[in-house]
């Protein structure tokens, strides 16, 4: 995620109740997107990148944007929060139980009188995804939108990959994760987190996918956000060569929408901070 601002020029706030709202939140930051049902049409986006700060900082920066900021109090056509972060687990739906997911997730002192635990299914794939949820930054989206959809990213981003086209192998990035998806023949093949600490992490897993998953049917895209000045440009070059960066636009977005849009536009590119 990369500190951005945009604006739609004829978007205003009395457009808001015809708009979809979009918030997405993680250890590296937050953003918010508000976009048109249908098109997809990007109307206003808003970031806040704080790289390896962890959710304590997350809480502490999140809670008094939503408490603040005049747009996120304006009612809308559909609202959704979605969760970024390493901590999930992918489980397929005739395992799925709430044992398990407390199994699978254990609370972490001193934060786990804070979280919540949520699954997502992995729409259209028989799956879910299970991942926590710090109650008091749900408490506060929920308090003014109680019909809020509750996602994780992988759940969007699968969604969206599955919208694209039959075949897909997806690497996205983010400051200390990546998230390697891939669906093959319109089915779920791999779906994985990993947590990186380097670029040469990140190229690392990447290869290791490929190599497993023995990848040729399409290219392989890497979305999400790395600093212009790592070595991630050169190793992709060198040691993932299948690797596809989508074309310049705007940064991560995530409508959570299950109509066929652009990938790029749902799923973001890699940007280079």
């Amino acid at each position: 995620m990369q500190q951005l601002n945009y604006r739609n020029k004829e978007f205003t706030v009395s457009r808001c109740a015809s708009c979809n709202l979009s918030i997405l939140a993680g250890p590296d930051g937050f953003c918010f997107a508000i976009y048109q049902p249908g098109t997809g049409d990007i109307l206003l986006y808003q970031s806040v990148y704080f790289p390896n700060a962890g959710e304590r900082l997350l809480l502490e920066k999140l809670i008094p944007a939503l408490e603040k900021e005049s747009l996120l109090q304006q009612e809308f056509k559909e609202c959704f929060f979605v969760i970024a972060g390493s901590s999930c687990a992918f489980i397929p739906a005739n395992c799925h139980s709430e044992r398990l997911v407390s199994y699978l997730l254990p609370a972490k002192q001193p934060a786990a009188g804070l979280r919540i635990l949520k699954s997502a299914p992995l729409d259209p794939f028989p799956g879910f995804v299970a991942f926590p949820v710090y109650a008091p930054m749900l408490e506060q989206v929920t308090n003014k939108h109680p019909d809020c959809r509750v996602e994780h990213e992988a759940a969007v981003l699968l969604r969206n990959m599955a919208a694209s086209g039959p075949s897909t192998l997806l690497f996205h990035l983010h400051s200390t994760w990546l998230h390697a998806l891939c669906i093959r023949n319109s089915e779920l093949l791999f779906a994985n987190t990993f947590e990186t600490r380097s670029d040469t992490d990140r190229a690392y897993y990447m290869r290791l996918v490929i190599k497993q998953l023995e990848w040729q049917e399409s290219p392989v895209l890497v979305t999400g956000s790395a600093n212009k000045n790592g070595m991630l440009p050169s190793l992709l070059r060198e040691l993932v060569p299948e690797a596809v960066v989508p074309a310049d636009g705007l940064l991560p977005v995530y409508p959570a929408s299950p109509l066929p849009l652009p990938l790029y536009q749902l799923t973001g590119i890699l940007s280079f901070s």
